[in-house]
């Protein structure tokens, strides 16, 4: 059993935990839900506790549900610590893949609706930033937030057939390869300016564009294209001196 009391630093990132997850649920009904497609795919080994599809189906509607009751329902985009947005999606492909039954913890048309509820939260947020950003500054990681709302976006517009956040889809890829506050694309080697300074050991702890903790876009960008750390292809990379 794991130690849960009097515990001291384990490791040396901060926070201790590193990556410090406190959303389950949508994790339970991301199993089941894929626990659904595999058994209904038949050819199943002999010995599985449950061969049952809908036994699966049931459990993620359930836990659909439990997430949508849950504090953290809509306060956050696909990534690492939340994947309710792809579990949502693929219990509404599984739901009309099993006939649309009844009785379930959920229906389709709440899943959907919890999945438009997150989008919209953040086309609010990007309404507010100048660059489209649909994740707030400072709260966490904004590039891999972005992409998870493109990809919830695109989501949605199959499962309703329309377009409806098509337009906040591309603005989520374009601030992430350079319509933003520093005019530099965040995928390393995609579009003409992209960062040099990344978390590399040693490089990211002296680089003189790396190792502050918040500074203004305008600072960002001006650290860039100095001589000593620059997101041009043709300049030299950031030295462990930081020159």
């Amino acid at each position: 059993m794991a130690q849960t009391t009097n515990v001291g630093q384990l490791v040396t990132a901060a926070p201790y935990d590193a990556y410090p997850e406190v959303e389950w649920r949508d994790d339970m009904e991301l199993g089941a839900v894929e626990l659904f497609m595999a058994t209904a795919a038949g050819s199943l080994p002999s010995g599985l506790l449950h061969n049952d599809p809908i036994c699966y189906l049931d459990r993620a509607a359930t836990w659909a549900q439990a997430y949508m009751q849950s504090p953290n329902d809509g306060t956050d985009s696909l990534n690492l610590y939340d994947v309710s947005g792809l579990a949502h999606a693929e219990l509404y492909r599984a739901l009309a893949q099993a006939g649309n039954p009844t009785g379930l913890a959920v229906t389709p048309a709440e899943v959907l609706a919890d999945l438009k509820h997150q989008l919209d939260a953040s086309v609010g947020q990007a309404a507010t930033d100048p660059f489209g950003l649909g994740f707030a500054y400072g709260t966490g990681d904004a590039v891999p937030h972005a992409l998870g709302y493109a990809v919830e976006a695109d989501l949605y517009d199959q499962l309703t057939g329309g377009g409806d956040y098509a337009s906040f889809e591309q603005s989520q890829l374009n601030w992430v390869l350079g319509m933003n506050a520093w005019g530099s694309s965040f995928v390393v080697g995609a579009g003409a300016v992209w960062p040099r300074c990344c978390r590399v050991a040693g490089t990211s702890a002296r680089s003189p564009c790396c190792r502050d903790k918040a500074v203004s876009p305008a600072a960002v960008r001006a650290r860039l294209c100095s001589k000593s750390c620059t997101t041009s292809r043709a300049a030299p990379r950031c030295s462990l001196r930081g020159g």
